[in-house]
């Protein structure tokens, strides 16, 4: 697992890392970039790595507000382990 605190952190790390990448797992609401630009700019170097979004603000005003793209995956916060593990074996399969 690979953890970073920022948009621009999570993309450092990212670039540093030369084995596959799955998953990508980020809130809504980062330090320094939306989850959205992160996704956006994370995809365009790990194309197949999938992506989940999170966020403590209740899921209708994130999916009206945040500039998620359609047909994403989210989690609300707080997430119960099962949730989180089903959510991403979901994505991954």
């Amino acid at each position: 697992m690979l953890e970073a605190r920022s948009g621009a952190e999570a993309m450092r790390v990212s670039r540093g890392f030369v084995e596959p990448i799955d998953l990508l797992l980020t809130d809504v609401i980062i330090p320094g970039m939306t989850g959205s630009e992160l996704a956006l700019e994370f995809s365009a170097e790990r194309r197949d790595a999938k992506i989940i979004f999170m966020s403590g603000y209740t899921n209708h005003a994130v999916l009206n507000h945040a500039d998620l793209p359609p047909g994403v995956r989210f989690l609300e916060k707080p997430i119960a382990t099962r949730q989180l593990l089903r959510t991403i074996r979901e994505a991954l399969s």
